[in-house]
């Protein structure tokens, strides 16, 4: 089987970011101008903050519930609640039909493995919950609802997307050097790779069928399978793989080049000055395609084969590209999220967090989504591409 991290939360690097102060009044200062803020002027009690996806591929739902609360709260210095003990109740409901409902006791503080931990520990954040074998069809409204003893009820109500026939092929009798690559990292931005002896790649073609009228969005991202000992058993263990891509025309709002387009991500192909471009999760929409013109060609780094009698190498299963067809709200949530990380000083605009989450903070994600295996390590067989391995 394969092992996973419970409750994850998109790998989309949806990050929630909070700043606290502890000050009454917020000053803000830069070439002579200057905001006053009174913070006890925007008081107002806690609120729900809440991150929950459904992932119509996979028939799971995750969710995760903090609390939230305002700037007022903190102009005292304070240290995060330990425990915060509610009753609640999570529903989730398929065109106000319900099809699954979570009641229990629910701990929105930080949680700590150890109950003897201190705060130099990394608590769990807030109460997870994640249910699977939820059966969801494209093109129905979904409405998640979060009741907790205190709260105000949030609601969220989203149409999943109906993901058109998408196919892809890696095309392993073709290998390409590529020597510039920049990398993305959602800590640091753009930098240089440092690729010194593993710099040829596989080229694979992402082709889309007829798409839905209108805008869509869509995140990829590639895994791969590989056996790994835990607990003195083999297990198969998946991890991703990054996502290269070297035709930035095709990637016009994507999140991470508008945000630092600034370090020279130029979308000139002509003018461009890297061969590949690497991201943990690729977000982009159809706005770059036309209609005789619906397709993509990424990369994956080439496997390295054992010269000692295994082809395949051993412990490497597979290499699965995940498409998925996420709504405009998901798209807009993590383009809010990245650019409020780049902001958060005191020399630049606030940015607005663009959830929908009604009564509350974050975001409920609703897509659907398809796994394309390109590389089944178990029944593939390499043939005249020895010599350049």
């Amino acid at each position: 089987m394969i092992k996973t991290m419970k409750n994850t939360i998109l790998k989309f690097q949806f990050l929630i970011f909070m700043c606290t102060f502890s000050m009454s009044m917020l000053i803000v200062c830069c070439d002579g101008m200057k905001t006053e803020l009174d913070i006890n002027s925007i008081a107002f009690p806690p609120k729900l903050c809440v991150t929950a996806i459904l992932d119509g591929g996979s028939g799971t739902f995750s969710i995760v519930i903090t609390e939230g609360r305002a700037l007022a709260d903190y102009k005292n210095p304070r240290l995060p609640e330990k425990e915060i003990i509610r009753n609640g109740e999570i529903r989730l409901y398929e065109d106000d039909k319900p099809i699954l409902s979570e009641v229990g006791v629910f701990n929105l503080g930080d949680i700590y493995d150890d109950p003897n931990a201190t705060y130099s520990y990394r608590p769990q954040r807030g109460h997870r919950f994640e249910a699977a074998g939820i059966v969801t069809h494209p093109g129905k409204t979904y409405r998640l609802e979060v009741e907790v003893n205190g709260y105000k009820t949030v609601t969220s109500t989203s149409v999943m997307p109906t993901l058109s026939a998408v196919s892809a092929t890696i095309n392993t009798s073709v290998i390409v050097k590529k020597e510039m690559i920049k990398e993305y990292n959602s800590l640091s931005g753009w930098s240089m790779s440092s690729y010194s002896s593993n710099n040829y790649y596989w080229p694979i073609s992402l082709q889309w069928g007829e798409r839905p009228a209108g805008r869509n969005y869509y995140a990829l991202e590639m895994f791969k399978d590989e056996m790994v000992m835990d607990n003195d058993d083999w297990i198969t263990n998946r991890e991703n793989c990054e996502i290269l891509v070297g035709d930035l025309s095709k990637l016009q709002d994507n999140p991470e080049v508008v945000a630092f387009e600034g370090q020279e991500i130029d979308i000139d192909v002509s003018s461009k000055n890297y061969d590949l471009y690497q991201f943990p999760i690729l977000l982009m929409s159809d706005m770059g395609f036309t209609n005789d013109n619906s397709s993509l060609t990424l990369y994956k780094t080439l496997i390295h084969f054992r010269d000692d009698g295994y082809n395949p190498p051993p412990y490497i299963k597979s290499i699965t590209l995940r498409v998925r067809h996420i709504t405009e709200a998901t798209f807009k949530y993590y383009r809010s999220l990245l650019m409020q990380s780049l902001g958060m000083d005191f020399f630049t605009e606030p940015v607005n967090i663009i959830g929908n989450i009604e009564n509350g903070y974050g975001g409920f994600m609703v897509y659907s989504a398809v796994d394309i295996q390109l590389l089944d390590f178990s029944t593939l067989i390499f043939h005249g591409n020895d010599s350049l391995l």
